[in-house]
């Protein structure tokens, strides 16, 4: 092989790498574009840059109901631990929301049970309710609101005081003032 055709041979390795490189971006656009209409759709929601931010957490529309059990999950590991009861509240909410057990959903719920979820989550949740406030109508926001409070505030009392029953400790309760913040447009 001569030094031409070698150098040939690599200008066009080059040029194959370069267009895969490219290829491969305009996809992961055209993926990230697709999931921010998805979610747009699914949410009413119109901010790209949440949008991009839920599908960097991997929310999708079939994940959706397990974001919005954000704020109980929050509760949970208000105090750095997850205790038995807590996890048992917090499955009951998710079967009374209606996720089956073998939805994208439920494994996600699951996971943030194994291992604390990601900082930032509860952030996000805060900036998906700002974005719920301009788009759902008051009389569903309030019951959203309503439901949140009260699950949150039951998972919340579910480990504490006596025989586990009654006792919010400090980071929990913090934890449900940003909750309810989020609702009232404060946070």
């Amino acid at each position: 092989m001569s030094n031409g055709s070698n150098a040939r041979a690599l200008e066009d390795a080059f040029f194959r790498r370069m267009d895969a490189d490219l290829l491969a971006r305009r996809r992961a656009e055209e993926a990230r574009r697709d999931g921010r209409a998805a979610l747009r759709e699914a949410t009413g929601i119109a901010d790209e840059k949440l949008l991009d931010r839920m599908l960097e957490l991997n929310l999708h529309p079939d994940t959706l109901c397990a974001f919005r059990l954000v704020p109980l999950v929050a509760v949970m590991w208000a105090d750095g631990s997850l205790q038995p009861e807590e996890r048992r509240e917090l499955m009951a909410a998710v079967e009374a929301a209606g996720v089956r057990k073998d939805s994208a959903a439920h494994a996600m719920v699951e996971r943030w049970t194994a291992a604390r979820p990601p900082d930032d989550l509860l952030a996000l949740w805060t900036a998906y309710v700002r974005e719920l406030r301009t788009v759902l109508p008051a009389g569903d926001l309030a019951a959203l609101r309503a439901d949140v409070l009260k699950r949150a505030g039951a998972l919340a009392r579910a480990a504490g005081g006596f025989l586990g029953m009654g006792k919010v400790s400090a980071e929990e309760a913090g934890v449900l003032a940003r909750i309810e913040a989020a609702f009232d447009g404060t946070a």
